[in-house]
């Protein structure tokens, strides 16, 4: 008799693995320059919190507006964001392997993506904090036409989960 794992293994093997990151998504139409739209957006202060960024570095945050620019990397894609604290490049392979980095802030962190279906990207990290407790966070990006929004998920140790969404628009001005 099979046990459960080895019976789900035989599936795969037999019926063929789900789609990989690559398969079948179509990362052009995610290509280009985003920007927040603030007013269908939540305030970011709570995330900063849960970061426990430096007071300057919220206050930065706070009077910015985000934007990035997605290119295509792969069957993934690489986001490109300028911030008052520089550049940063954040690959997304969308292919579910761990990557390791860490912040403007050397806070180390793990992360993965995958696409959970051709229109909806999830990444999840984890970023060690310096009271030593870990910050996940579960982003799921969605594309909607000219739209993306942005649904995160974050939990602090053992605190209680909590949200925040983001919409961003295509902004493909230089």
């Amino acid at each position: 008799m099979l046990s459960a794992a080895r019976y789900a293994l035989a599936l795969l093997v037999l019926l063929g693995a789900p789609a990989s990151a690559a398969e079948g998504v179509d990362v052009s139409a995610w290509i280009g320059s985003w920007t927040l739209d603030a007013q269908r957006s939540d305030p970011p202060g709570r995330l900063l919190d849960a970061l426990e960024m430096p007071w300057f570095a919220r206050a930065a945050a706070k009077a910015f507006t985000p934007r990035f620019t997605l290119e295509a990397r792969g069957g993934g894609l690489s986001m490109r964001t300028k911030t008052p604290l520089g550049t940063r490049t954040q690959p997304l392979p969308a292919d579910g392997s761990e990557r390791q980095g860490s912040d403007h802030f050397d806070r180390t962190f793990r992360e993965t993506s995958q696409w959970a279906s051709p229109g909806v990207l999830v990444v999840e990290r984890a970023t060690n904090l310096p009271s030593g407790a870990v910050l996940h966070l579960r982003s799921k990006w969605r594309l909607d036409g000219a739209t993306l929004r942005n649904e995160i998920e974050a939990t602090v140790g053992s605190e209680p989960p909590f949200g925040l969404r983001r919409t961003f628009v295509r902004d493909d001005s230089p």
